[in-house]
Formats: structure tokens, C-alpha cells, sequence
């Protein structure tokens, strides 16, 4: 007899633990944004400007291979980057190994980007030669926590040639 409860204490058990794993398999997933997404020239102009004008505002250009470059203005030497899409984040590194940095994003509509890490947020608008953007899609110009490669932040040293 006490071989049978134990049996039937087993069975219930585990089908108990077979419930549990289907209600939690159940929940919706977010959706996969697929990189080609990213793929593109990004700018983060500064609130109230209505034209994109290249080399002028902070710039993130992403390429299909988890490539890319970053300017951020007024700095006019662009970093390499490497980006990827993990668990969810956007997860960018500067290619000589400084460091990386993992932003939180969203797509407000297909040409148009924030990243945001504690502390701030900046959003970008994908250019397209001849652009104008629309006020509403204004807002910080810098990319908060954007890998840095170090060095004197004075001016460069001048040749001797």
C-alpha cells in the first residue's frame, strides 16, 4: 500500500512540474528586431534642428558585418566599432579593445533609434540625403557611455614635417 502512494505522489509531482512548464513556456516573447535593421548612417542632432547635415552631429554608421563607425561631434576622428544584438540589448565595442558598451533600444518607426543606458538616452534618425526631420523626433545629442579610446582630451600634436 505504501508503495502505491508513493507512486501516485511521483505521478502527481510530476505532472504538477509539466504544468508549471508549459504555463511558463507560454509567455510572449519579445520580438526578434533582425539586425539588418540597424544597417544604416545614424545621426543625433540636437532638439529644434530640422536638416541632417553629415559631420555636423554625433554619427553612428553600422554595416551589415557587426562593423561600423562612431562620431561623436564635435570630435571629428571617427572610432571603430563592433556591434552585435545580444539578449536583447545592442551591445557596441570599440575595435582596438577599450571597452564596450550595452544600450537598452527601441525603433520609434523604422528611421528612428534610441539607445539608452542608465544615466541617459539619445535617439537617432537614420539619414538619407536630403532629409529633413520632423520636431517630434528631436532629442539628446550624445550617445551617454559611448567607448572611448583614451588619451589627452587637448588638442592633436602637430606634425614636425
Amino acid at each position: 500500500m505504501e508503495r502505491m502512494s508513493l507512486r501516485w505522489s511521483y505521478a502527481i509531482m510530476l505532472g504538477v512540474l509539466a504544468a508549471l512548464a508549459l504555463v511558463a513556456g507560454c509567455g510572449k516573447p519579445r520580438p526578434a528586431v533582425p539586425p539588418a535593421q540597424f544597417v544604416g548612417t545614424w545621426m543625433a542632432p540636437p532638439p529644434g534642428t530640422k536638416e541632417l547635415k553629415p559631420g555636423t552631429y554625433p554619427t553612428l554608421t553600422l554595416n551589415p558585418d557587426g562593423t561600423g563607425l562612431y562620431t561623436q561631434y564635435p570630435d571629428p576622428h571617427p572610432q571603430n566599432i563592433s556591434w552585435v544584438i545580444r539578449s536583447g540589448r545592442f551591445v557596441m565595442a570599440d575595435r582596438d579593445g577599450s571597452g564596450s558598451t550595452t544600450y537598452a533600444f527601441s525603433f520609434n518607426g523604422p528611421d528612428e533609434l534610441t539607445l539608452a543606458i542608465e544615466g541617459g538616452k539619445s535617439t537617432f534618425t537614420r539619414y538619407k540625403e536630403g532629409q529633413e526631420q520632423a520636431p517630434s523626433q528631436q532629442q539628446a545629442p550624445a550617445l551617454p557611455g559611448a567607448p572611448t579610446r583614451g588619451g589627452s582630451t587637448g588638442p592633436p600634436a602637430r606634425s614636425r614635417r
